[in-house]
């Protein structure tokens, strides 16, 4: 169905919401939103090797709102180690858009403003513990 691997985590993770009740939460503010036009969806991962491949940790969808949107994540496990991926799905079609070269065209961005070269960034580069109200902010490219 979806044909991209951060599509089908995101869209997971999006549907999967918060889980059991734990002892931390996260407060993401996402900024550089352009356009308050379709939605955020947002994955966190506490794996490597699932990380932007497999099933998150949890997850949240939020509407896309210009400037910048605060979403909370709750029942985190206390002191997980996390990586977050946001996209702003545009056009509602729950999925990244890519151009002919393969690049995307919905913005998107990572914990930490990790980059990647020639790619996303790794887990390690966009890695942040979470302990009671932990607040991260990332910015969407």
């Amino acid at each position: 169905m979806f044909k991209h691997p951060l599509t089908r985590s995101l869209m997971l993770a999006a549907a999967l919401g918060s889980g059991t009740a734990q002892a931390a939460s996260l407060e993401l503010t996402i900024e550089g939103i352009k356009a308050a036009e379709g939605h955020l969806l947002i994955a966190v991962y506490d794996r490597a090797e699932v990380w932007l491949r497999g099933a998150p940790l949890t997850g949240a969808r939020a509407k896309a709102e210009a400037g910048s949107v605060t979403v909370t994540l709750a029942d985190l496990p206390e002191g997980a180690v996390v990586a977050i991926s946001a996209l702003q799905d545009l056009n509602g079609n729950g999925r990244m858009d890519k151009n002919a070269m393969g690049m995307p065209v919905e913005p998107y961005g990572f914990s930490r403003d990790a980059a990647g070269s020639f790619g996303p960034p790794n887990f390690e580069a966009a890695k942040i513990t979470v302990t009671g109200v932990t607040k991260a902010k990332l910015t969407l490219n």
